[in-house]
């Protein structure tokens, strides 16, 4: 009994609540509201198929370049984070193929001792294929970032092989899936908290509505942070001064909507901390 005890603790110590809410079980608790819903709602930046651009200073390379684009695109419009246009556009994406290379490594014939008087395993060989690509997004103000990602494709073969092209597109595959969640966590805006609920049952129990859900790549389980702004005097200017002073980290809940999300606190005593208007950033780059 006292290890099923001992169990169930570790097991909530590390899962932390949970993110599975009904959302008939809450009342409403919102002491403000603040800004009508359709002033907060951000304007989904735009990309186009014509600010795509790939490069790469090794020419064996360019039979990628189709294919890099061809699934960046596709990983930007499923992913929501831009609106893919066919013309004109907020951003430029220039995106170059640093490395594209195999690891072969050969494995030879062990010994192995059994009580039945032992055999040898079979050589082979090992592969490990990398991706390394760079990104320079350029703003509608010319300002610019930087962003890099590397992933690699691991595999095994008895004999000695060519690579496959299907390997180091899959590489590239992998490693755009970091170099798009980079571009994400740059160009999004924090998300402001709109509404709040509290549990009928439990008033510690609390969720959290933001102005952001599906439509701007949101997703269930994503980590977010929650900050509070203030206004700091500047004593010896006499400016003011904005800050944003970091609460909570949370995750956002099951109830992902269009432009909506619920969120929850990993932290149930912060939760009379929150209030509306406080900010939200939402976490891409990281699981």
């Amino acid at each position: 009994m006292k290890n099923i005890i001992l169990t169930l603790s570790v097991l909530f110590i590390f899962t932390g609540c949970s993110t599975k809410i009904a959302l008939e079980e809450y009342k409403d608790i919102s002491s403000l509201n603040i800004i009508k819903h359709e002033k907060i709602k951000y304007k989904k930046p735009s990309i186009s198929t014509q600010t795509i651009f790939i490069n790469s200073y090794n020419k064996n390379y360019n039979k990628y370049f189709n294919i890099t684009k061809s699934l960046i695109l596709e990983k930007l419009l499923s992913k929501n984070y831009f609106e893919v246009k066919d013309s004109k556009s907020n951003y430029k994406v220039y995106i170059n193929i640093d490395s594209l290379d195999t690891i072969r490594r050969y494995h030879k014939s062990r010994y192995i001792e059994t009580k039945k008087g032992g055999y040898y395993t079979e050589a082979y060989w090992t592969y490990n294929t990398s991706a390394i690509l760079s990104a320079k997004m350029i703003y509608s103000n010319d300002r610019y970032s930087y962003f890099t990602a590397s992933e690699s494709v691991h595999m095994s073969e008895y004999s000695k092989i060519n690579v496959p092209s299907s390997t180091y597109i899959k590489a590239i595959d992998r490693s755009l899936s970091q170099l798009v969640k980079k571009i994400a966590q740059s160009i999004t805006p924090v998300a402001t908290i709109i509404s709040k609920k509290v549990h009928i049952e439990d008033t510690e129990d609390q969720i959290f509505l933001i102005n952001m859900g599906i439509d701007y790549g949101v997703y269930k389980e994503q980590r977010v942070k929650i900050y509070k702004d203030t206004i700091e005097k500047n004593e010896v200017t006499s400016s003011t001064m904005l800050s944003r002073v970091f609460i909570a980290d949370g995750r956002v809940s099951n109830q992902v909507l269009k432009n909506e999300s619920w969120i929850v606190l990993d932290n149930e005593d912060k939760n009379n901390l929150i209030e509306i208007g406080d900010k939200v950033e939402l976490i891409y780059t990281h699981y």
